[in-house]
């Protein structure tokens, strides 16, 4: 009865309630996101772009990082990219799968072939592969692209070549070469988020804006769910990302534990080889002695007989 009150009470809130509102407003969001005008193909995304590579649809929009009802209403008025999922959308960033070519060397092999959905793709420890997101990209001039692991694949221990901006005006698939430089394989899953990308609107510039433009604006913004992550630890994130795996550990801190270990066996085997060395030359002394005496026991007994056949020589009578 007690509990039940107790939780009846927290439910009820001013932050509760506050709570509860954000998760209606974000599932509300979603669902105008999802009935955005998306190009119905490839083909129909080219011909957006065409249309607005150079020409800014929403001038409006000032220039800074782009937040997801912005995103929504770009990439579904330019074909930014396709093909375009709005479920996808987080506040400020859009998550994309990694469906496509990869290539990697192990052990001096070469492997390489398509990631389908569905299908899973282990990533050696101790490797780097290059692995191609889904999304076909057409940047128009005014938009620039930064992009960064998913969370979970940072915990694992993975890491991601980032850093470089992808210019407005590119055309084309972005491939990401994932290192898993850890003592742990892992999977990647195609169809899968491996990535958040997120959308940088340029400074303004006068040919962008020649064109008059009257589209409707449809994207709605998708706020944060905190209620995830507020009480979360590191340690938390870590095991949740890797599972029953082992904890992620450095290959250099291997190869230094490594290197530890064969210098601690080389100094072993020293040790060893002098204890041998000693142990030997006295082997070899013993056994030089030992001939030196057989040698000249020998060389007395032969003596002996010169002496014993001049003598039977000497007192022996003719025939």
């Amino acid at each position: 009865m007690f509990e039940r009150l107790k939780r009846r009470r927290e439910e009820t809130s001013p932050e509760a309630i506050r709570q509860a509102a954000r998760i209606a407003q974000r599932h509300q969001a979603r669902d105008r996101n999802l009935a955005v005008d998306v190009a119905a193909d490839d083909t129909e995304a080219a011909e957006r772009f065409e249309r607005w590579k150079d020409s800014d649809p929403f001038p409006e929009v000032p220039s800074a990082l782009l937040n997801s009802a912005d995103i929504a209403d770009y990439v579904s008025t330019t074909g930014l990219l396709w093909p375009f999922r709005p479920d996808k959308l987080k506040s400020a960033s859009y998550e994309v799968a990694a469906v496509g070519d990869y290539f990697y060397t192990n052990q001096g092999k070469l492997h390489q072939g398509v990631l389908r959905v569905g299908e899973k793709l282990v990533l050696p420890r101790n490797s780097i592969v290059f692995l191609t997101v889904e999304p076909y990209f057409r940047l128009p001039d005014y938009i620039a692209l930064r992009h960064n692991l998913k969370i979970d694949h940072v915990y694992k221990g993975l890491l991601v070549g980032t850093g470089p901006l992808i210019d407005p005006g590119f055309v084309g698939r972005i491939a990401l070469p994932l290192h898993n430089l850890t003592e742990n394989d892992y999977e990647i899953v195609g169809g899968e988020g491996v990535i958040w990308i997120e959308f940088t609107k340029l400074s303004p510039y006068k040919d962008w804006a020649t064109r008059s433009s009257s589209v409707v604006r449809h994207g709605a913004y998708v706020n944060f769910p905190a209620e995830r992550t507020g009480g979360r630890t590191v340690s938390d994130y870590v095991h949740n990302a890797v599972g029953n795996l082992p904890i992620p550990a450095s290959s250099s801190d291997a190869m230094a534990n490594n290197a530890r270990r064969a210098k601690r066996d080389a100094s072993a085997a020293r040790s060893w080889a002098r204890n041998l060395g000693i142990g030997a030359s006295l082997a070899v002394l013993a056994v030089v002695v030992g001939l030196m005496v057989y040698f000249i026991d020998v060389q007395k007994q032969l003596g002996e007989l010169r002496v014993e056949i001049i003598h039977l020589q000497s007192t022996s009578a003719p025939g």
